[in-house]
């Protein structure tokens, strides 16, 4: 699967051009950091990692000593680009006092590619993440930047009608969680459970304190050792994970291309068949196929678990996600997963379903055995923001987070950039293709006032590198106005439009 996203891109083929440069360049680094390892091995390592950090010193007034590394690691400077920062995720290959382990594929990428590009991410965040935000940069000042990085759809994260009730919460249940769930269970957890089963119109819902765990955890006590479980390509890393976990024989297939699904549910007919989706996927900005996939489910009979992360709270008529986007009947859908970390401005996941579903996960699952249950103040975050999404306001949101979803998609596209992602959708990826241009792009933005996410492989293929921006419904048609502008200015002399217009 690596080797596959390393060769192919997910959703087009990119510019032929794009893609030789795009390998000559990383052979050309990966031989180069090969090699170097060879030597490593036949070297004291601290030796040749001594020579690295050396090459990579950039910043004049670091020192960097055999003493300093062997015994006492600096803290990391606010500058960024210092040898500490670069070998900040492997310092222990320095330390002899810890085994080696940059000796896989992966950890090799790590040091001839990532350690490069390491100063576009790992940016403190120093306010509140609206449509602006003040992050900390290089020199260790204070910025305001047009914010595209957030997952704060419905615009709730900093909403100061909240803090009271957030207050009245604390005085009420405490900070903190007593103990597991199964012994002791808070009253509040109790009512967010009633009130989203409700809000999604499901016969029973479990709430946890991750949403990552969410999946991980739910996935395994689904599925038996007979049970053929067909899990996306494009899927996020914690459904792979509850794939993994789980007893069943894991069946891959592109959601672009349910016909390979359809093959493999005909071979598989006579077993217990449950399928993994996202709703709206979080890197493609693409929404999941599901009218197509509910004939199939209605012709083969599988069990469905849709993940709604980044759709719940962000899309459909009233927020409740890509089921009412396609009018699809909850009842007809076994699980709908989601989380609340992005529209709903808290932290935690749930699973709704009909209840035979939800008490199985209640009685086997360690979320709700083993693990404490969500604090009480995020738990009336989340009450908060669901009362926001029905209310009138959380209504115009809605509609005004679409309006500038659509707006952003278009006037990016109609200006030559190869832009992902259906209508409405609050994800807009634009692509780029080489990953040599990530740091360009990211610094070039910031130097514009513009917060954005540059995507690199692992993420997603090699040959797909691109920026993700996140609308938000509280961004003014202004803000998207520069954004695009700027990004525009960029496209012409860095090469980043291959569309005609």
């Amino acid at each position: 699967s690596t080797f596959k996203k390393l060769f192919k891109s997910e959703m087009d083929n990119p510019p032929t051009h794009e893609r030789v440069y795009t390998y000559m360049m990383f052979i050309f680094v990966f031989v180069i950091q090969y090699v170097a390892g060879i030597f490593r091995v036949m070297l004291p390592r601290k030796f040749f990692l001594l020579k690295v950090a050396k090459s990579l010193q950039i910043a004049s007034h670091v020192t960097l000593n055999e003493h300093e590394i062997e015994d006492d690691l600096p803290a990391l400077p606010r500058r960024r680009t210092t040898p500490e920062h670069m070998l900040a995720g492997f310092r222990h290959e320095i330390d002899k006092r810890y085994h080696p382990v940059l000796s896989s594929f992966s950890s090799t990428y790590n040091i001839a590619g990532y350690a490069r590009m390491k100063t576009c991410f790992h940016r403190e965040i120093c306010s509140a993440p609206t449509d602006l935000v003040q992050l900390r940069m290089d020199d260790g000042k204070l910025d305001t930047v047009i914010n595209t990085c957030s997952y704060n759809y419905l615009g709730v994260y900093s909403d100061p009608q909240n803090v009271d009730s957030l207050v009245k919460c604390a005085e009420k249940h405490g900070l903190g969680v007593y103990t597991n769930r199964s012994i002791q269970d808070l009253e509040i957890v109790q009512k967010l459970e009633k009130k989203w089963a409700e809000f999604l119109g499901t016969e029973d819902c479990i709430v946890h304190f991750m949403g990552y765990d969410t999946n991980t955890m739910v996935i395994p006590t689904l599925v038996d050792k007979d049970t053929v479980i067909y899990s996306d390509s494009l899927n996020h890393n914690s459904l792979i994970k509850g794939c993994q976990y789980a007893h069943g024989k894991i069946a891959k297939f592109c959601s672009k291309d349910l016909q390979t699904l359809e093959d493999q549910l005909k071979v598989h007919k006579q077993k217990t068949q449950i399928v993994l989706v996202e709703g709206l996927y979080s890197m493609e900005g693409n929404y999941v196929d599901l009218p197509r996939i509910m004939e199939l489910k209605k012709q083969y009979g599988f069990m469905l678990y849709v993940d709604e992360a980044h759709s719940i709270g962000a899309t459909g008529a009233t927020g409740r996600g890509v089921l009412e986007h396609f009018d699809v009947p909850r009842s007809e859908v076994e699980f709908s997963m989601g989380t609340f970390t992005k529209s709903f401005g808290s932290i935690g996941g749930y699973v709704a379903g009909p209840k035979k579903y939800i008490d199985q996960i209640r009685q086997k699952s360690s979320i709700f055995n083993d693990y404490v249950g969500i604090c009480p103040m995020f738990a009336q975050q989340v009450l908060n923001s669901l009362e926001f999404v029905q209310s009138e306001k959380g209504l115009k949101n809605l509609a005004k987070l679409k309006d500038n979803s659509n707006y952003f998609r278009q006037a990016l596209q109609e200006r030559g950039f190869t832009v992902y992602g259906d209508k409405d959708s609050p994800v807009v990826p634009l692509l780029f293709y080489n990953p040599i241009k990530m740091l360009y792009i990211n610094n070039e933005l910031l130097r514009r006032k513009i917060s954005c996410v540059v995507v690199g492989f692992p993420a997603v293929p090699l040959v797909s590198a691109r920026i993700r921006f996140c609308i938000s419904a509280i961004h003014s048609h202004e803000q998207l106005e520069y954004v695009v502008k700027h990004i525009c200015q960029m496209g012409d002399y860095l090469g980043l439009k291959f569309e005609k217009k």
